[in-house]
């Protein structure tokens, strides 16, 4: 999942599945929710292509139509690993649309709720907290640059609140309020 912003500013993400391979490419996709069937629809925009130097970097190409790019990767976190290890995406599967990307590294959780808008378009925001078992996470909705636009400072909003409950490593309960 790559989560970005489309020219106007907004967020906006994109999903791309494939073996793993080294490079690793895919199709990529974007997706809008469809209120009447209750389901992501999915378009294929484009393609993605990750190509890692070592286990710290590596380079991301992409191609959204006919607009194309590359980027340098590292990670955005390192550090410790954390004792409770939460990462990955968490969902309730009785509720699709929606979903929790989680990234712990030693005492920090850093968290992105992706879900659709009223306007029925993907969205995300982002938020940090201790890595503890009751962690409110604050969240912050972003303004920022398309992929090939010029890079402009982040315009940074409330965008509500995630109130984690976990049970150990691999079990929660969470309480969403985004926007």
């Amino acid at each position: 999942t790559w989560f970005t912003y489309q020219d106007d500013g907004t967020p906006t993400w994109y999903v791309a599945v494939g073996a793993y391979a080294r490079p690793w490419s895919a199709p990529m996709s974007r997706f809008v929710w469809d209120p009447v069937a209750q389901r992501a629809v999915e378009t294929r925009v484009g393609q993605l292509r990750l190509n890692f130097t070592d286990a710290q970097h590596g380079q991301v190409d992409w191609q959204i139509g006919s607009r194309a790019g590359s980027e340098p990767l590292q990670p955005l976190l390192s550090g410790a690993t954390p004792v409770l290890d939460r990462t990955g995406n968490w969902y309730d599967t009785t509720q699709p649309g929606w979903g929790l990307g989680v990234h712990t590294l030693g005492d920090i959780l850093f968290n992105v709720a992706y879900f659709y808008d009223s306007a029925n378009q993907p969205r995300w925001v982002v938020g940090t907290s201790n890595n503890i078992d009751n962690a409110v996470v604050a969240m912050q909705s972003a303004r920022g640059f398309c992929p090939d636009c010029a890079h402009k400072v982040l315009v940074l909003s409330p965008g509500g609140e995630v109130r984690y409950q976990f049970n150990g490593a691999r079990a929660a309960t969470a309480r969403v309020d985004v926007f």
